[in-house]
């Protein structure tokens, strides 16, 4: 009787994977990824819509913050090319011609402005640092010092023994001593002067 050869090379070896079963598990993995992204940005949706439905009553129709003016760059512009220079919430024009205190408050409320009104230490600092002799906004009205936005006189910067009252009709205030930190001096309101103007212009 004849015997078969039998070739036991194959025997109890486990089968490789194929190529499709890799192919299956590669795309189980692309689908689980694309759900999984699907649900975040669902998530981020809903959130947003929460947190912009519940923020509205923050702001104005127009998308602007309550009592929050946004200037732009170019409502400045001509300003800024006739020599105002801006500080703080207001923009200012040192002059460099001289006039008498009525024709340089003239001058200001020509141009939409006036005679500065200082009612703060840096705004009074801010005046000095121009080194000039020049006219505020502050005059003696009914035997009281008022600024010319018809508030009275609270907080003063007057220089070493001002106001002196030495001559009558002192009766204008100009920013004088620049070298100390109080400038003010009385001066008769015909005597000319350099001034500063002041325009509020809030942001």
């Amino acid at each position: 009787m004849a015997h078969r050869n039998i070739n036991m090379e194959y025997v109890n070896v486990p089968k490789t994977p194929s190529s499709s079963s890799n192919d299956q598990k590669w795309l189980r993995l692309v689908l689980l990824s694309f759900g999984l992204l699907c649900i975040l940005q669902a998530t981020l949706n809903v959130t947003l819509r929460i947190f912009l439905s519940t923020d509205t009553n923050a702001l104005d129709l127009d998308g602007t913050c309550k009592n929050f003016t946004v200037k732009k760059k170019e409502d400045f512009a001509p300003f800024f090319q006739d020599n105002w220079v801006y500080f703080n919430t207001s923009l200012y024009y040192i002059s460099t011609a001289k006039r008498n205190w009525e024709n340089s408050r003239r001058f200001c409320m020509q141009r939409n402005a006036d005679l500065i009104v200082i009612n703060s230490k840096q705004e009074q600092e801010f005046v000095r640092t121009f080194h000039r002799f020049m006219w505020i906004g502050l005059t003696m009205t009914q035997g009281k010092w008022m600024w010319v936005d018809n508030t009275p006189l609270t907080t003063s910067y007057w220089g070493p023994g001002e106001p002196s009252m030495n001559l009558e009709n002192e009766d204008c205030v100009e920013s004088r001593f620049f070298e100390v930190e109080h400038t003010w001096n009385d001066l008769k309101c015909e005597d000319i002067n350099f001034w500063i103007c002041e325009k509020i212009m809030p942001l």
